[in-house]
């Protein structure tokens, strides 16, 4: 009896420090992925103070009509620029916080713990739908000279599409 009591009691006492150091990793881990919640509503809340100060141009009728660009098409463009800079702005935060609530499942997995399922969470709030990629398909479908003029107005930085679309002039 003495001798399983001394083998429980080994086990256990090799056991402690991967308890304990899986207990740190979680833990780290989980830290890292609050780190990157907070960078990403800070990143977030400039992004949206760029947009707010924005001053979209305004787009020259004349130049529409040369370039043969028909108006729904420039209304779909001017979404799709403006979705894209707005997912642009806030990327590489994201892309962080992605990579750190994989890496806690991954090691919550390996400690045969229940995954929290953030990278999926993410990816359903965060990712584009399908309309932005059809507004995309579209763009590239515009001539090379409407593509260089509409993204020389818009740039990278956010805007306020619908703005620029209620500006847009008839023709």
């Amino acid at each position: 009896m003495a001798a399983v009591k001394w083998l429980f009691v080994t086990v256990w006492l090799g056991l402690l420090p991967v308890a304990h150091a899986s207990e740190a990793a979680l833990e780290g881990l989980s830290r890292e992925v609050a780190e990157r919640v907070v960078a990403l509503d800070r990143a977030i809340e400039a992004c949206d103070a760029q947009k707010r100060s924005a001053s979209p141009a305004a787009l020259q009728r004349d130049r529409l009509v040369t370039l043969g660009i028909e108006r729904e098409a420039v209304m779909g463009a001017v979404m799709y620029l403006g979705q894209r800079n707005d997912y642009r702005c806030a990327r590489r935060p994201l892309a962080d916080l992605l990579l750190a609530s994989t890496l806690l499942d991954n090691a919550r997995k390996a400690y045969g713990q229940p995954p929290l399922g953030y990278p999926d969470t993410l990816a359903a709030l965060t990712q584009p739908d399908v309309r932005y990629f059809e507004l995309e398909a579209a763009y590239g479908r515009l001539s090379p000279d409407a593509r260089a003029y509409l993204a020389a107005q818009y740039g990278e930085t956010p805007f306020d599409a619908l703005t620029v679309i209620k500006g847009l002039p008839e023709y």
